[in-house]
């Protein structure tokens, strides 16, 4: 049998864990033990210096770089946990730095929802998604992408996402 914590492991990746975790908070099991296990990985595999990377977080004694999309969707994850404010706050500052320059749906999309999950929406969001959008338009991007964009620019996104504003920091 393989013990609890390697099926977390086994998913081997932060992306898979948070939409894992939003599915089960999304079904009323926030306390349940599988959501407390991923919202422990998820924690145990935050960068150092901020943000998320898709999988691990170190190789070969080396930090890897986080990306907008699993930082995003991480943040999301650990909304209303107090427990990791550090990691929850360098994930904040990764986003707010990396996001004015990224344009690609996915990532900018998972970024800014989990900013605006912790009430860090920056005042250029719209901005972004327009030239998102435009660029999308102009490469012939795939109806998902598209929805990616939708999705972050939706006033009604997080509680789509089963994410209660009453779980927001101020």
């Amino acid at each position: 049998m393989t013990p609890p914590a390697w099926r977390w492991a086994l998913l081997a990746a932060v992306v898979a864990t948070a939409l894992a975790v939003l599915a089960l908070r999304r079904q009323g099991l926030a306390h349940h033990e599988r959501t407390q296990e991923g919202l422990r990985f998820i924690a145990n595999r935050a960068i150092a210096t901020g943000g998320w990377n898709y999988g691990a977080n170190v190789v070969f004694e080396r930090n890897l770089r986080p990306h907008p999309a699993p930082t995003g969707l991480a943040l999301l994850a650990l909304v209303g946990t107090k427990e990791h404010a550090p990691i929850i706050d360098r994930g904040i500052a990764y986003l707010e730095t990396a996001l004015p320059k990224i344009r690609a749906p996915q990532s900018l999309c998972w970024g800014l929802l989990g900013l605006t999950a912790w009430a860090h929406r920056p005042p250029d969001a719209e901005t972004w998604l327009a030239e998102a959008y435009q660029r999308s338009l102009r490469r012939g991007e795939s109806p998902a992408q598209l929805g990616y964009l939708l999705l972050a620019a939706a006033d009604r996104s997080l509680e789509i996402l089963g994410i209660e504003t009453c779980a927001l920091r101020a």
